[in-house]
């Protein structure tokens, strides 16, 4: 099983720091990178190449979704997590290149499967069905 890297952009310490904490000892996670604004998060991108960004929508500087398009547009292999508490971002994140757009405190399916998701060929584990 490959290990994946994973960037969180997210200005919000206590949520970065809680995803962190979440995904730290994850089997699958190997590296974890922070950023707490767009253009940090671009400058990330650049410098370590991550396989996953977990960005909020609305992060200062440069926006989720902005930080999604130039992505898709200069690392089109990298998966793109866009994580919020409005669900009026969806289809604009989506449109963007988002691989899943997830609103804060739903509880209908964890980050790790989410994650797992994303990479079933890297990970060995089975897709899951989209909702």
């Amino acid at each position: 099983m490959k290990k994946i890297n994973v960037l969180i952009a997210e200005n919000q310490r206590n949520t970065r720091h809680g995803l962190k904490a979440l995904l730290q000892f994850s089997p699958f996670i190997d590296r974890i990178w922070e950023a707490e604004d767009g253009e940090e998060a671009i400058k990330m991108i650049e410098h370590v190449n991550p396989d996953l960004v977990i960005t909020a929508a609305n992060i200062p500087i440069i926006e989720g979704v902005c930080i999604t398009r130039w992505i898709k547009k200069n690392r089109p292999g990298t998966k793109v997590i866009i994580l919020t508490l409005y669900h009026y971002y969806e289809d604009e994140a989506l449109a963007a290149g988002a691989n899943r757009f997830l609103v804060k405190g739903t509880e209908s399916i964890s980050i790790e499967e989410e994650i797992s998701s994303l990479f079933p060929d890297e990970l060995g584990v089975p897709n899951l069905p989209q909702a």
